[in-house]
């Protein structure tokens, strides 16, 4: 027999329960799960710059022209970079994006044709081609491989005499060509070796700066070198520099181009 006070207070709850309008009915099975279903609305087809770009490490290829002219096949190209930009930053060259294609296939109906892009400043690869050959032939152009930019800096120390010349870290050699003491200030002007490699690090790409408050300013020169000035007279003994510059290291690839905004001249 059920104690009373148990069923006092189910009694109770019960009346409780009533007069809020809440009914529980015993043994009720429970209530079926009813799934949401959401659409999910299809993503249009995204790209950084041009729907027929080519994605190669931080840049994008984008096709122009493909012509043919004195038995090559010219493929003409843009290279935008798509990497994210510093705040501020801005490529004093804008043919330095980061990436340089060099070597290429053409691929045909008929074969296979090698190719080259010539420097890291050239938009364009070309294939040699057989006489008779025909445009109408091209089926896709692969690219093979490509340098990559990568920048780096370091410091060096060279001895401040006019003829004096140190080794650089990417085969080149750095001279100091004139030291011109003055009242109030030193200039150092400085020439740089021009590698044999047109893939490799060029003048443009290199500077050097003097280490410390005491310099001032650094001036590119059109003789493939720097100017440094440097508040007071002294003379530093060694010169402590500042090499600014990039390597172009090679990368093997097979990517095929997208050619379907391609105009065939």
């Amino acid at each position: 027999m059920p104690r009373p006070l148990v069923i006092a207070v189910g009694l109770l709850t019960g009346a409780a329960l009533a007069a809020t309008g809440i009914v529980l009915a015993p043994n009720s099975p429970p209530e079926p799960d009813i799934a949401a279903t959401t659409t999910v609305p299809a993503v249009p087809q995204s790209w950084w710059v041009d729907p027929h770009e080519t994605i190669v490490a931080s840049s994008a290829v984008v096709p122009g022209e493909l012509s043919l002219e004195d038995g090559e096949v010219v493929f003409r190209y843009d290279l935008v970079s798509i990497g994210p930009m510093m705040r501020g930053f801005v490529f004093e060259d804008d043919h330095l994006i980061g990436v340089a294609p060099e070597t290429w296939t053409l691929l045909t109906t008929d074969g296979e044709y090698p190719g080259t892009t010539s420097t890291i400043t050239s938009f364009e690869a070309r294939f040699p081609v057989e006489d008779g050959f025909l445009l109408e032939s091209v089926t896709g152009i692969r690219l093979d491989g490509y340098r990559l930019r990568i920048p780096y800096t370091y410091h060096l120390e060279m001895p401040p005499t006019e003829g004096a010349q140190v080794e650089l870290g990417d085969d080149r050699t750095l001279a100091l060509v004139t030291l011109l003491p003055q009242a109030t200030s030193v200039v150092v002007q400085l020439r740089f070796s021009q590698p044999d490699d047109p893939f490799s690090t060029h003048s443009t790409d290199m500077t050097v700066t003097g280490v410390g408050a005491e310099w001032l300013r650094t001036t590119n020169l059109q003789i493939s070198g720097s100017e440094l000035f440097r508040i007071g007279p002294d003379v530093p003994d060694p010169l402590v520099l500042r090499v600014h510059s990039i390597y172009w290291i090679p990368y093997q690839a097979a990517i095929d181009i997208d050619l379907g905004g391609i105009d065939r001249g």
